[in-house]
């Protein structure tokens, strides 16, 4: 293994351009380092804006078909080429006999579901059994309009699927992260 010591790298040309190494090469920067950028980096993602949301108001459902739990939020992407990660956290309560499934899912709009979190909690007797179910997702909407993100929930069994009962709370995140 050979090794270059250095103070400065500087490009032959007042204008010109350093390069380091090929398409496909590795550069590993070992524990401890500190990189410090003073000027202008790209290429790099980062987060670009945070958006939280709280809702706590009880909903339930019996039914095979998505229901919005009222959890939701905007946000308005800078670029089209910038990506939304989408976290949820949702006060869940299972009410039935054994065999209660649902599921919860993020919709963009009328456009959903986009993760395909399917979850089953299965249990005897007639007991409420509460939980927080979690999501995540990374979108590509390809937009710079406003975009609503509404969680969404479904009881697939025979029993009743609630949210935000006795109005606990549940919260979602939305990330822009730059494209």
């Amino acid at each position: 293994m050979s090794e270059v010591k250095t103070d400065k790298l500087s490009p032959r040309t007042a204008s010109g351009t350093v390069t380091l190494g090929t398409s496909g090469d590795t550069f590993t920067i070992p524990s401890g380092v500190t990189l410090t950028n003073s000027g202008t980096a790209s290429g790099f993602r980062k987060v670009l804006q945070v958006v939280q949301n709280t809702y706590n108001t009880q909903a339930s459902t019996t039914s095979a078909s998505w229901t919005s739990t009222g959890l939701t939020a905007s946000i308005t992407p800078s670029s089209t080429s910038n990506k939304i990660l989408i976290m949820a956290s949702i006060a869940a309560a299972f009410t039935g006999p054994a065999g209660v499934q649902g599921a919860f899912d993020i919709f963009r709009g009328a456009t959903g579901p986009l993760s395909g979190n399917q979850f089953s909690q299965v249990y005897g007797g007639t007991s409420t059994i509460e939980g927080n179910e979690y999501i995540q997702y990374l979108d590509s909407p390809s937009s710079t309009s406003s975009i609503t993100y509404d969680i969404r929930f479904v009881e697939y069994g025979s029993g009743t699927l609630s949210v935000q009962l006795n109005g606990s709370t549940s919260v979602i995140i939305l990330m822009e992260i730059a494209g």
